[in-house]
């Protein structure tokens, strides 16, 4: 449940920061300029929610068990209740985590944090969280290598996480990314020196290995 209330709110927070940006983007010298400052604020909100809940579950209930009484539910774990196509798959520190899903839902707290702090501009914090998220990324891409299924979304997951990651890359330290004018992605060459043009174009790979599978 507090994995899907996070998911919810990250969904949310994401869809209403990019309303904003697409207006920015067509309406970049409008009198009305605070929409994108609403946009962003409201997003702030449901992300910082959304990193909470996840945030809750790892850093408070997780740590708290495996920290106090680890040892004394050790005998009496709960079973895997997730899908039986994954039981099977490897993951990281058996110790801390009830199996793959439960490893794979780490994804969803750096990947909220990640975006928390791209939109609060907190270029540390975000820098750090993007190289813990595409770290994670990339080790879930290592470990399905074995379940078709699993994998290409796990492929997905990794692309679309490093057009993110470009993308804000882009926004806080490469000097043509000041401005987020719509243009062309295909017909406009100025984009070439920008990383938003570049991580378009790594969103529409990113979908290449889901119509693959489906």
């Amino acid at each position: 449940l507090i994995h899907a209330v996070a998911s919810l709110f990250w969904v949310a927070g994401n869809w209403w920061w990019m309303i904003g940006e697409n207006w920015d983007s067509k309406f970049h010298d409008a009198a009305e300029g605070d929409v994108y400052d609403l946009h962003t604020s409201g997003a702030v909100v449901m992300l910082a929610v959304a990193f909470a809940a996840s945030g809750s579950y790892f850093l408070v209930w997780k740590l708290a068990k495996f920290l106090f009484i680890n040892t004394i539910l050790e005998d009496a774990e709960t079973p895997d209740l997730f899908s039986e196509m994954v039981k099977e798959l490897p993951f990281r520190v058996p110790s801390f985590f009830m199996g793959y899903r439960d490893y794979h839902n780490l994804h969803i707290f750096f990947w909220t944090g990640k975006d928390l702090f791209w939109a609060l501009e907190l270029k540390f914090l975000w820098c750090l969280f993007a190289g813990l998220t595409l770290l994670l990324s990339m080790d879930l891409v290592f470990l399905s290598q074995k379940h078709f299924v699993e994998n290409m979304h796990s492929w997905t997951t990794f692309l679309w996480v490093l057009a993110n990651v470009v993308w804000a890359f882009g926004e806080f330290f490469a000097p043509f990314d000041d401005y987020d004018s719509a243009e062309d992605m295909i017909y406009a060459p100025s984009n070439y020196s920008n990383l938003r043009w570049w991580a378009s174009w790594m969103l529409v790979f990113a979908l290449v290995p889901i119509v693959w599978l489906y």
